[in-house]
Formats: structure tokens, sequence, C-alpha cells
């Protein structure tokens, strides 16, 4: 199976019963669940690098969220878990509220964003004691985040190491955690460029190769600094030949 998470086998078996009670063979179904890779928005991955990994998950009830909580802590057990939640209507908070606040154990640390009313109307809620119900309850650490750009802030300047992120919720997180890790992937693809032009000019096979060319053409640049440049990065960071 390639789905995370004891729901996830609990489903698989559900649908293992139904079609062998409808004559289907056991190899169809082997090869049925091999295959199958789960659907949208139920812990996809929308990015992943050596150190950091982010899903997006539609959970937004107090049940969903354990359960996928519970799967990533199983799966990534070597690595911190951050669950970024989005509440989803004003009357399912109130009416789930101490549930709600004992739903992420599993975590590490929760980042919580504003309510997304979803057509209710606004009501005052008091979204700081509900992070600090979540954080007595749960016994995690909760930061309060007020809008995407707070979130996309936070995201780029404080997760870089061994992380697990989830976005969960049913509202407008769903884009903002998509949006924020197609920044991620242009800021790595950039960098991945720009060490690649470095590396480019600045091995010194190459860079032997650039000095004679310019002795040839008579381009007015001093020998010496191209160098100078690679030696002081070749001590903080050695590579092998090209």
């Amino acid at each position: 199976l390639n789905l995370m998470g004891k729901h996830n086998i609990l489903n698989a078996t559900s649908a293992i019963i139904l079609a062998l009670t409808l004559n289907i063979s056991i190899t169809k179904i082997k090869k049925t669940l091999k295959n199958f890779l789960g659907v949208q928005r139920r812990l996809t991955k929308v990015f992943h690098s050596t150190n950091k990994i982010i899903f997006d998950d539609y959970a937004h009830h107090p049940t969903e969220i354990s359960a996928v909580l519970d799967a990533c802590k199983n799966n990534f057990n070597n690595k911190k878990i951050i669950s970024i939640f989005q509440p989803h209507r004003f009357s399912r908070v109130k009416s789930l509220y101490n549930e709600f606040t004992e739903s992420f154990e599993k975590a590490d640390q929760v980042i919580l964003c504003p309510i997304y009313p979803a057509g209710e109307k606004l009501v005052r809620f008091n979204l700081e004691n509900f992070a600090k119900k979540i954080a007595k309850n749960s016994k995690v650490e909760v930061v309060i985040v007020k809008n995407y750009e707070n979130l996309n802030i936070l995201l780029n300047k404080n997760y870089s190491n061994k992380e697990v992120i989830i976005a969960m919720g049913a509202g407008s997180i769903s884009q903002w955690i998509r949006s924020i890790s197609i920044n991620l992937k242009n800021d790595k693809n950039c960098c991945c460029i720009s060490l690649y032009f470095f590396f480019f000019f600045f091995h010194p096979n190459i860079i032997h190769r650039q000095l004679e060319m310019a002795a040839r053409c008579k381009w007015n640049i001093c020998p010496f600094q191209w160098p100078d440049a690679f030696h002081s990065f070749h001590y903080l960071c050695p590579i092998s030949n090209i």
C-alpha cells in the first residue's frame, strides 16, 4: 500500500473485503492497491527537498487531524512534525472546541491560522485563547499567523532542517501552501543554477582555459583575481574534479 496511516489500512481492508465479495480476483486486487496513489488533498506531497517535506491535507475535523498527525509521526519519527491548521467555520470550531484542542498531540509545533468562515457570518472569536488551549491540552508549542504573508515569511525564514510540514484545512490553506511550495521550488532551482555557474566559471581547469582565452583575445582582466576567488570558496566547500 502506497499510503500512510492506520486509517488508510482500514480503508484498504474494507475495499478488499468488498472486492472479494464481488468475486474480484486477489491478483487484480493486489495490482490495483499497488498502483493506487490516493486522492488529492489527502497527504498530497507538494514540496520535497533533502531536509523538508510539505503536505497538503483536507483534514478539518479533530478525528482527521489526529489520524493525519499519527500517520506522519509513525512514518517520519526522526523529523520534526509541523502542523499548519486553518480552522473551517466558526460553528464547527465552537461545537468541537475541546476536541480540536486535544487533537494535536502528535505534532511538535502547531501554526494556527485565522478561522476560514466558508460563508458564515463573521463572529467574535478569541484565536489567542484557542491557541493557548491547544498548547495546554495537546502539550505542543503553538504559533499564530494572521494571513498568507505571515505564513510565507515564517516558513521561509524559520524552517529548513529535518521537518515534515502538513497544511490542514478545508479553506484557502491549500492555495496558500501550494503557492509557498512553488516559491520554494523556484528558489531551489535558482540556487542550483547559481551554483552550477559558479562551479563552471571557478573550477581550476576552466579558469585555466579562460585565462588562456583572455591572453589570446587580450581581455582586460587580472589573472590573479579569478584563482583567488576560487581558492577562497574551495577552502570552505571542496569540490571534486569536473
